[in-house]
């Protein structure tokens, strides 16, 4: 199934309570999937993500990590920059999956 995941991203950012470097992050996804269009497999959505993560942040998605991102600081509070990998496991990866069943 071919799905653009741009109009995901093109919606509000879902609120990310620790890091201020998620919302930033948000938006370079939104940059990435207007440029690249993605062939929607569930069965390998995840590490296709995953690779996506890494691509945009030089970092590993994985669970409980807050990592800090220099391109992603905005100079916006204390944690402009900060990543915080359980917001996007736990919080954007199971919405996007269920906005694309």
């Amino acid at each position: 199934m071919e799905y653009n995941l741009q109009r995901i991203f093109e919606e509000p950012v879902i609120e990310s309570k620790r890091a201020r470097g998620d919302n930033t992050l948000w938006k370079k996804f939104a940059e990435y999937y207007n440029k690249n269009k993605y062939i929607y497999n569930k069965d390998t959505f995840i590490n296709d993500f995953s690779n996506v993560f890494k691509e945009i942040t030089g970092k590993e998605l994985i669970k409980d990590k807050l990592y800090y991102v220099k391109e992603l600081d905005v100079g916006h509070g204390l944690s402009s920059g900060e990543i915080y990998t359980n917001y996007w496991i736990e919080t954007v990866i199971p919405y996007i999956i269920n906005k694309i069943k």
